[in-house]
């Protein structure tokens, strides 16, 4: 029997048309990554991500988009960055997983660290241990204060929420 091999993960440019796409993939979880001043519709969130000055990176795994990597431009140094990921409807169609996101956010970092980037932002919800995981695996370092102009809470669902922040750097 032939050992599995491990899935081609290749970023590339995202590409405009596809934002309706990202809108299907976040929909189930939401609510756990947007807070109350976020869109509420596809057609909100599809404006909003089109207006934005940003660099996004489709994530491709064997050929088939699942991913978004972007990073929203603050100056030349400095963007915030977010990601999303295609949960799908079991474990081969999903692309969750380090086995994923890791090489694909990886190299959408090495692009902005070429572009000029000296460090990137990442806010998370506190109740978003993944995450924060994910960016501590990256070598993300939790900063002590939000970065100037920040938020450290905002409303979700009504409620307020804690909003951490990670920075990384490109030696991290």
């Amino acid at each position: 029997m032939q050992p599995a091999r491990a899935p081609r993960i290749i970023v590339k440019p995202w590409d405009e048309s596809d934002w309706p796409l990202a809108w299907r993939w976040i929909g189930e979880y939401y609510f756990r990554v947007a807070d109350d001043e976020a869109p509420k519709t596809q057609s909100e969130f599809v404006s909003k991500q089109m207006g934005r000055p940003a660099t996004s990176f489709g994530v491709y795994r064997d050929g088939s988009l699942g991913g978004l990597v972007s990073f929203d431009i603050l100056s030349p140094t400095l963007c915030e960055g977010h990601c999303l990921f295609k949960k799908g409807r079991s474990a081969a169609d999903s692309f969750w997983g380090r086995s994923t996101t890791v090489p694909a956010i990886v190299q959408a970092l090495q692009w902005m660290w070429v572009l000029g980037i000296e460090r990137i932002i990442c806010p998370v919800f506190e109740s978003n241990r993944l995450m924060a995981k994910l960016l501590e695996q990256l070598g993300a370092v939790r900063d002590a204060e939000p970065p100037a102009g920040a938020k450290s809470r905002t409303v979700r669902q009504g409620r307020p929420v804690n909003v951490l922040y990670y920075s990384l750097y490109p030696d991290s």
